[in-house]
């Protein structure tokens, strides 16, 4: 199961029938990059790789268990924050929300029709969280409660005039309309901060995962998704949890 490092900078297709060992194969692998020193990222959707790696982490040395997170987003007793609103400093807003509303987008397989008007109503609205330090949490409140609306575009500063006149002059007044306008983005929100897992972790107003920080101090990142069972109990919690100074 030998594999040259050149090798795993490529795309890598494991293929194999049930009960093959292509998860051994991985944990394997994943363990012995780990003990060379080399940092990983692993997104796990179900947690059982994830789980079957921490089960082994004992064989490394302790320094590598030093520069290693594990999180399992089920963990109720100290769950991560990731406040995707948050403007982090050098980061242009239009840009970066723009952007963050065409992934949701697309992961939601979005109507084409509605989709330009929907992605704009997205980026407006997280820019407008994130200068209050809000979060997805609050993202229902924006569209729905106009008082609460408003009383955030008062305080906009005056050289945030694109922010501010999207608000007063091109988002509808019309209460129809508005629905019209929100409903769709609405929903796909809505479906991720309605799960107590996630709005834990979404709800928190300043992230305390800086995947940066992650990245430029090579350390490895192991993340269990755990698709259709969030909320449940997890087996294993974050090893370490990484702050921004």
């Amino acid at each position: 199961m030998y594999l040259d490092i050149e090798m795993l900078l490529r795309h890598l297709w494991v293929v194999g029938m049930t009960g093959a060992g292509k998860s051994s194969a991985y944990c394997f692998w994943i363990l012995n990059l780990l003990k060379l020193g080399y940092p990983i990222g692993l997104i796990d959707p179900n947690n059982d790789l994830v789980t079957d790696v921490v089960d082994q982490l004992a064989m490394l040395p302790k320094k590598r268990w030093e520069q290693l997170v594990v999180w399992n987003i089920r963990n109720t007793v100290s769950a991560i924050g990731l406040n995707v609103v948050e403007l982090k400093p050098g980061e242009d807003a239009p840009t970066k929300f723009a952007f963050l509303a065409s992934v949701i987008a697309k992961i939601f397989a979005a109507d084409p029709l509605i989709t330009a008007r929907m992605q704009r109503v997205m980026m407006h609205t997280f820019w407008l969280l994130s200068r209050f330090n809000l979060t997805l949490v609050e993202y229902q409140k924006v569209l729905t409660d106009k008082n609460f609306r408003m009383q955030l575009v008062a305080l906009l500063r005056e050289e945030e005039y694109e922010l501010k006149d999207y608000w007063l002059h091109e988002f509808t007044d019309n209460p129809k309309q508005v629905t019209d306008w929100t409903q769709s983005s609405l929903n796909k929100i809505g479906a991720m901060t309605a799960n107590t897992s996630l709005k834990r972790i979404l709800g928190q107003p300043r992230s305390t995962l800086d995947f940066r920080l992650l990245m430029d101090e090579e350390i490895s990142l192991l993340v269990a998704l755990c698709i259709g069972a969030l909320g449940e109990p997890g087996k294993f919690s974050e090893s370490r949890k990484l702050s921004r100074t």
